[in-house]
């Protein structure tokens, strides 16, 4: 007759098993990047000890509206293209026909941006983007 044997059941030798899971988190923070986003670098000017009051002219702003739904505003008028702002802004400041209702001096010529809260961070950017654009064309 065959012999029985008294068997244990098979267990898996847990014993090891934190050492295993450290060394794969220590791995994982090793070799994770965070991502590191800084915003916008804008150069703000210092703040002024006193307030100066500056009297412009309306001719001589330039005004760009962002509502809370991506919608521009450009000098009272609604625009579809964002890429637009950049020659709107030339022809605005170069002022090539005499208007008077632009600046006579590419000096006197002031940007006004104002967004909602509700507009979205891209459309914020794209304009932002394409009226420095303008600047860099003209200087």
């Amino acid at each position: 007759m065959a012999r029985k044997r008294n068997r244990e059941s098979a267990e898996v030798n847990s014993s090891s098993m934190a050492d295993i899971a450290f060394l794969l988190l220590v791995f994982f923070l090793v070799t994770t990047t965070i991502p590191n986003e800084r915003g916008l670098i804008i150069q703000l000017p210092q703040k002024a000890e006193e307030t100066t009051v500056i009297e412009l002219r309306e001719s001589d702003v330039f005004t760009v509206k962002i509502s809370s739904s991506d919608k521009l505003l450009v000098e009272g008028e609604i625009l579809e293209d964002p890429y637009k702002i950049r020659e709107m802004l030339v022809e605005h400041i170069m002022n090539p026909n005499k208007d008077p209702n632009k600046p006579q001096k590419p000096q006197d010529a002031v940007v006004s941006l104002k967004n909602n809260r509700g507009s979205s961070y891209q459309t914020f950017i794209t304009v932002l983007d394409q009226l420095q654009a303008g600047y860099y064309e003209i200087y």
